[in-house]
């Protein structure tokens, strides 16, 4: 069996009356629709919707950092022994952080949901591992905030000098270059 051509309805062929139909259904959804500038438009929307979605894709995709980056990780210690903590990296533009572990001390940051952190000079605060009851909400927001912990009774609990506690006095500083970085935090 071969192809073969359906009949004309009224006159018409059917190609031409699907489209009618098409377009009616399109003009009860945008009123537009009526005037012949509106159909062609309607007809290439199907092609501009792809390259509004595909360019729409691209800049997502290349809002995932600008510029370098570099990761961080080391250990921290108190008095030469290895603690928990949260380590955090703050200057205007980004703030990292990461907990270290209580074995060994080593902690690795993270920016956001990665490992990948912005290129450049960064103040450091250390305080209390969060989950060990050590640092209060208090605390936590103030260390946000660049203040440092409040000086309450998690301070002394946690063992970390209050200094190291605020970024503004904590007297830590490291520049994250392209690449790997490692940095030991030494507290007294």
């Amino acid at each position: 069996m071969g192809f073969q051509a359906r009949p004309a309805i009224n006159g018409r062929p059917q190609k031409a009356i699907l489209q009618r139909h098409l377009f009616s259904a399109a003009r009860l959804t945008d009123p537009l629709m009526t005037t012949p500038v509106s159909r062609k438009l309607f007809m290439l929307g199907k092609h501009a919707s792809f390259f509004f979605v595909t360019a729409c894709l691209g800049l997502v995709a290349g809002c995932g950092g600008s510029g370098p980056t570099g990761t961080v990780s080391g250990t921290v210690t108190l008095n030469g022994s290895p603690i928990a903590a949260q380590v955090t990296f703050m200057n205007n533009e980004a703030t990292a952080s990461a907990v270290s572990d209580s074995a060994t001390g080593q902690y690795s940051l993270v920016y956001g949901e990665s490992n990948r952190i912005p290129l450049g000079t960064y103040n450091i605060a250390i305080t209390a591992a969060p989950g060990s009851d050590e640092i209060t909400d208090q605390d936590y927001e103030a260390m946000m905030e660049g203040d440092g912990a409040s000086g309450t009774d998690s301070s002394a609990q946690s063992g970390i000098p209050t200094k190291y506690q605020r970024s503004s006095t904590s007297g830590l500083e490291f520049t994250v270059s392209e690449g790997d970085n490692s940095f030991d935090i030494k507290l007294e």
